[in-house]
């Protein structure tokens, strides 16, 4: 008897142990560094992404690192970056040293969209290595500075180098700012004192000029900026021969198969192979005698009545009226859903922290308690494998956008869905309410009326579908472009006006923080805090606090004053 209940002692004792140090699920509340031991010191072999769903399997002595595995990768990371479900105290401790894969990189992965050289460092001006094939999966492990070059490698490690960046296709989730910058040149080398223009030969037509073909409707300017007036437009899906580049790359001199147009075009949407190889020119196509190009630089009274329309507008203006109220109607009688929203947006909206700390339970609130009522109600999974509209990763705001990019089906995988991205996201969540933000990319590589004909459109696929746009003005660093984006900016003001919108002037209440809300260094996102969704301070110190403050506040609005009817 004795034996029976020393036995029965210890298997209850056996079992809590066990208990005990079971594993804990987590989720990742930023980007993350995976390092191979339980310390900044050790090496970094990986990054998860913000919201990355992952198996906590141990923790340090400390319990200030923790070791998970998920998003096909196993290491330590900072333990206050996840949320758990459980004690961390329950937790095995444990030393062990992960031993990094073979080869470099990091978990970023991505694949070719056209043949591309690969050099030795980030430009044109560093020799080609070798070249890689279209279509080929590669590890992305740094960017350089401007974040147009990528340092890769191939899965089997016998290719490694830099390719330009809009040439690979990120996987989802993956964010080219969350990237370490690099320099490093391959084997040491450095860049040749003059550009090694024909290392490689361009993929070429019959008559030996490169070509490509347009990923979206395109303007065609005299000279490589869009301070020069457009002269003509080629349409999606054009094949133009390509002539030359500007020095940076971002423009191409091109013609139409039949002559008839010929000028510059954006060179991120031309789909062609590596440009680099490319003779630079900057020749201005039919320019008159004094060789002047329209400017769109204001006279200082226009600037002035750009920006004083801009600070006249309400950090939350039109919120809630009799067209906002209509068109919410509207769309409950084709379905939406009034718990579901959809973004639709650059970088800024997918490639920064953005609503989703909302949905995964990781905010203070602070002063602003009155708000979780909202949070709680956009609780509600939208589709499969998302808990809200909060963490939703949706087709219609992705890396790389501009305004045009969300009516372009190249932008989805046609197994998925064979409409473009804006379409596409309508229909797998039916949502009352789009949240929209660009301005900062479409700035520096459309002109304003292209710019504004994409937003237009935009309201009208919306409004066309029930869903209430919600349109945001951007912020950009306030020494670059500025006469630009006051224009740009009352672009969106004026769509909005346009349709009767409800408008986030980001713009205007970001005019408070330090330079501007935008990032030092990168112009076009938004300064980061240590945290992204506590609201005691912060939202008047970082772009990206302010903006999820401010967003959570318009929502706010809709939900009381009309979601709710």
């Amino acid at each position: 008897m004795l034996k029976r209940l020393i036995f029965m002692v210890l298997s209850v004792l056996l079992l809590t142990v066990a208990v005990q140090a079971q594993a804990l699920n987590g989720v990742t509340t930023t980007i993350l560094n995976v390092r191979s031991g339980p310390a900044a010191t050790y090496t970094r072999i990986g990054l998860l992404t913000d919201g990355v769903t992952v198996q906590v399997e141990a923790r340090n002595e400390a319990g200030d690192w923790l070791l998970v595995n998920g998003a096909g990768m196993r290491g330590w990371v900072a333990g206050q970056y996840v949320s758990l479900n459980g004690d961390v105290a329950s937790l095995p401790v444990s030393g062990e040293i992960i031993v990094p894969p073979q080869g470099n990189g990091s978990s970023y992965g991505g694949k070719t969209i056209s043949a591309l050289n690969v050099r030795s460092g980030p430009g044109t001006d560093f020799s080609t290595i070798t070249t890689i094939a279209s279509l080929r999966r590669v590890v992305i492990e740094a960017r350089n500075n401007v974040g147009n070059w990528i340092l890769i490698h191939s899965q089997d490690g016998s290719i490694r180098g830099w390719v330009a960046t809009r040439y690979v296709n990120f996987d989802d989730g993956v964010s080219l700012n969350a990237l370490p910058v690099s320099q490093e040149v391959i084997g040491g080398a450095p860049a040749p004192q003059q550009p090694a223009e024909q290392a490689a030969p361009a993929p070429a037509a019959a008559e030996g000029i490169m070509t490509g073909v347009t990923t979206a409707t395109l303007n065609v300017r005299p000279g490589p900026s869009t301070s020069n007036n457009s002269i003509a437009q080629v349409a999606y899906n054009t094949r133009l021969a390509i002539e030359a580049r500007n020095p940076s790359g971002q423009w191409l001199l091109v013609h139409t198969e039949d002559g008839s147009v010929r000028g510059w075009v954006a060179a991120a949407y031309v789909r062609a192979g590596d440009t680099g190889v490319l003779p630079v020119s900057e020749e201005f196509v039919g320019l008159d005698a004094s060789g002047s190009t329209p400017s769109l630089e204001l006279p200082d009274e226009d600037s002035q009545q750009l920006y004083d329309r801009l600070m006249n507008t309400p950090v939350l203006h039109n919120m809630v009226n009799g067209t906002v109220v209509a068109l919410f109607e509207r769309g409950r009688e084709l379905g939406n859903n009034p718990h579901v929203f959809m973004l639709v947006g650059d970088s800024v909206t997918a490639g920064q922290p953005f609503l989703k700390g909302f949905g995964q339970g990781n905010y203070d609130l602070g002063p602003y308690a009155h708000l979780q009522p909202t949070i709680d109600w956009f609780m509600v999974p939208p589709r499969p494998g998302y808990n809200s509209s909060w963490t939703n990763e949706g087709f219609a705001a992705r890396i790389g956008f501009t305004a045009a990019a969300v009516f372009d089906g190249l932008w989805v995988d046609p197994n998925v869905c064979s409409e473009g991205p804006i379409y596409c996201e309508y229909n797998y969540i039916k949502p009352s309410v789009a949240i929209v933000y660009f301005g900062g990319q479409d700035m520096q590589l459309t002109a304003p009326y292209t710019f504004q004909q994409n937003m237009l459109g935009i309201a009208q696929t919306l409004v066309d579908r029930g869903v209430i746009p919600v349109f945001t003005t951007f912020v950009f660093d306030p020494d670059l472009h500025y006469i630009d984006t006051l224009l740009y900016n009352n672009i969106v003001l004026d769509v909005a006006e346009v349709y009767d919108a409800p408008v986030i002037n980001l713009w205007r209440a970001a005019q408070a923080l330090p330079n501007g809300g935008a990032w030092e260094g990168d112009p076009v996102h938004l300064s980061q805090g240590p945290t992204f969704y506590s609201f005691n301070g912060e939202e008047g110190l970082y772009g990206v606090t302010l903006r999820n403050l401010l967003t959570l506040q318009a929502l706010d609005e809709l939900r009381r004053n009309v979601l709710s009817r």
